[in-house]
């Protein structure tokens, strides 16, 4: 998944950067557009990844929170400083993280296939509800019983 999210994010820097020297206005807008939904699809995979061992759903909510996040600072950028500037900044950031996400991409990471972490070594401690038989507890030591005070 991270060479997936590198290679579209390189892509969408690339679309980003080709788009300064197209003289064309259409061919600009749809570089353009294509550079977004790149670099949203890169931001959106690498969002999956932000909380591996979550239920699906909530991958999906923080990816999509993280595609809204990073979308809101481009906009952001773009309203703060000139417009084609904005977007060197973006192309260049993305292409530079897009590569390194893709060159470093699992390195470190020793989660199996499905993006689980393994099971730490050492017997389980809680199993399930039939399983668990918790020995009675100890009598109070002192007098041998209960006595009413």
């Amino acid at each position: 998944m991270h060479v997936v999210a590198g290679i579209t994010a390189v892509l969408g820097g690339a679309c980003l950067l080709a788009r300064h020297f197209i003289e064309d206005q259409a061919g600009a807008d749809i570089l353009k557009w294509s550079a977004a939904g790149l670099l949203a699809l890169a931001v959106l995979v690498l969002g999956l990844r932000v909380v591996p061992r979550a239920p699906l759903w909530l991958q999906g909510i923080v990816s999509i929170g993280v595609v809204a996040l990073l979308g809101s600072v481009w906009a952001t950028l773009r309203s703060a400083i000139d417009t084609e500037a904005a977007d060197l900044v973006v192309a260049v950031a993305a292409i530079g993280l897009g590569l390194a996400v893709a060159a470093l991409g699992g390195r470190g990471d020793q989660s199996d296939q499905d993006g689980d972490a393994p099971a730490p070594a050492g017997p389980k401690r809680w199993g399930p509800a039939s399983a668990v038989t918790d020995p009675e507890p100890p009598a109070p030591s002192g007098s041998g019983g209960t006595h009413a005070i």
